[in-house]
This record gives C-alpha cells, sequence and structure tokens, in this order.
C-alpha cells in the first residue's frame, strides 16, 4: 500500500508513468493518478516493462522485491530537474547485499568500465527515471541480466546525459534473486561479448540492433 501511495505520488509530480514490477504483475500510475496493472511473467525482464508502459513523458521504475522505496524516485526527480539530465540513474549508497555479492557486483562495474568506457557506478541499480524522448529509437537486444547495462551503453554513445544520485538500498524480504544462476550468469556474459565484438565490427549497426524500445 505504501508503494502504491508513493508511486502516485510521483506520478502526479512527474507527470510520469511509474512501474514497480513483481514476479508476477506491475503497476502503472498515470499523471492522472489512474492505476494501470499489466501482467508481468516470470521471466519479465526490464524491456518489456519500459515498452509497454512508454505512454507518458517519463518513465520510472524499480523492482517489487522491496530492496527500494518507490518514495525514493523523489530523490531522482529532484537530480533530474537540477541537472536537466533525461536520465536518472540511482546507485546504492550502502549495499545491503551479501560480500559475494558485492564482489561480483564490483567486478562486473569494472569490466562495463574498461570494455564499454561505462562509467555508470551502480549499473543494475534498479531505480531509473527516463524522459520519454530519451528512449524513442533506442533499440536493446539483451533480454536478460545485461539489458540495463546494453541499454546505458547505447544511450552514452548517442550523447545522453545521464545523472546519478545515491539512493537507500534494504535487505530483499521479498522474492529470491537470481542474478547468480548458472543460466543467467551464461547469457550475461554471451550478450556482453556480443555487443562488445559488434561495436568492433560495425559501431553504428551495433548500436541499432536489437528490439526498439519506443
Amino acid at each position: 500500500l505504501r508503494a502504491l501511495q508513493a508511486s502516485q505520488q510521483c506520478a502526479t509530480a512527474l507527470n510520469s508513468t511509474v512501474i514497480a514490477e513483481s514476479s508476477v504483475n506491475c503497476w502503472v500510475h498515470d499523471t492522472h493518478g489512474a492505476l494501470h496493472l499489466l501482467p508481468v511473467y516470470v521471466a519479465s525482464d526490464d524491456a518489456d516493462v519500459l515498452t509497454a508502459a512508454a505512454r507518458m513523458g517519463h518513465i520510472a521504475f524499480t523492482d517489487g522485491d522491496r530492496q527500494f522505496r518507490v518514495a525514493d524516485l523523489s530523490r531522482l526527480l529532484e537530480a533530474s530537474r537540477r541537472l536537466d539530465a533525461p536520465v536518472t540513474v540511482g546507485f546504492r549508497a550502502h549495499r545491503a547485499d551479501p560480500l559475494l555479492r558485492r564482489i561480483y557486483a564490483g567486478l562486473y562495474r569494472l569490466a562495463n568500465r574498461v570494455w564499454f568506457s561505462l562509467d555508470v557506478r551502480d549499473v543494475d541499480c534498479a531505480m531509473k527515471l527516463f524522459e520519454r524522448r530519451a528512449l524513442v529509437g533506442v533499440a536493446v537486444a539483451s533480454d536478460g541480466a545485461f539489458f540495463s547495462a546494453e541499454l546505458l551503453i547505447k544511450l552514452r554513445a548517442s550523447g545522453m546525459s545521464i545523472s546519478e544520485v545515491g539512493v537507500p538500498h534494504y535487505p530483499r524480504v521479498a522474492g529470491s534473486a537470481t542474478g547468480a544462476r548458472v543460466g543467467v550468469v551464461v547469457r550475461a556474459i554471451r550478450d556482453f561479448w556480443s555487443l562488445r565484438v559488434a561495436l568492433w565490427r560495425d559501431r553504428e549497426a551495433a548500436l541499432r540492433r536489437g528490439a526498439t524500445l519506443i
């Protein structure tokens, strides 16, 4: 209920769509405060949710596993307005994750920085805010764990400004972690190197490949 109320407040302030995704559905508040329920399957990914909800001037999304608070999207809104940034992403100020997961995250961040020059502090932080225009024409090929990284890589390559703001992070109390599953990791590695090789071969074609979000 608190999440629903917070999303309504954020949607009104943003003139936007606010999304909170769970394992079974996601709910969307539009600018008028109306609540819409979008069917989302257990294997749903961020690309599906973004595409389904891209009707308003802004799109904000977060996970539904209660590691983040919907109300903290207001931090991204404030930063977006202050910096006039079309893309604002959160980073976990203090990660409430086990040590091994923090190590994995650090290595992943380093790999994206070395191989793609992506200097975002927390690629997979599930607190992101986009102006709709920033996503128009952007195509993403990955439909797995590499989705967020590929999206940010392509936004940066297009010259899009990305601002970052720290957000609180809480221990998981709902759902189950999937990021360390072998299948998920293998798929992410495949998508990572697929994009890297494609950029070496033909940068423009690589930036256009994938499904267009909007």
